[in-house]
Order: structure tokens, then C-alpha cells, then sequence
């Protein structure tokens, strides 16, 4: 999975593309994707502190994640 299509299904399930931030550690109040040195972390943003953080190896397993905390109803095999 890739950004576009992440974006893509973020819409078609009505959800705020602003929730959602990209390499960009500081923004607050949102879930964020962080790459450095080929990892990505997720975790989501509040109030300068840092929660549910995950490392990922690719950048499509990060995003993958962050759709399943988005929309916890997505099937674990999709997209």
C-alpha cells in the first residue's frame, strides 16, 4: 500500500485526512507515520507525548496498521 491509496480509502470510509500526518513528529492531536533509516513508526500524537508506538520495516505494513486503528472493522487480510 502506498500514500495515494491509503488517502483513497481514508475518504471512501468518511474519515478526516487530517487525523493523519507524515513525518512530522510534532504535530499534535493526530495519528503520524514517521520514516527514518527504512523504518516507519506509528503512534498516535497528544499533548507533545507519543502513544501506541509501532515500528514497521515497510512503509506499506505501517500504513496497513494505521488503517486497522482508523477503521477497526477492516478485514486483517485487506487491503
Amino acid at each position: 500500500m502506498d500514500k495515494i491509496k491509503f488517502y483513497k480509502i481514508l475518504k471512501e470510509n468518511g474519515i478526516d485526512t487530517n487525523k493523519v500526518c507524515f513525518d512530522d513528529a510534532f504535530e499534535d492531536d493526530v495519528f503520524c507515520v514517521y520514516s527514518y533509516h527504512g523504518f516507519w513508526d506509528v503512534f498516535y500524537r497528544e499533548r507533545g507525548k507519543t502513544y501506541n508506538l509501532k515500528t514497521f520495516s515497510s512503509e506499506s505494513a505501517a500504513l496497513l496498521d494505521l488503517l486497522k486503528r482508523l477503521l477497526p472493522t477492516i478485514p486483517p487480510n485487506s487491503p
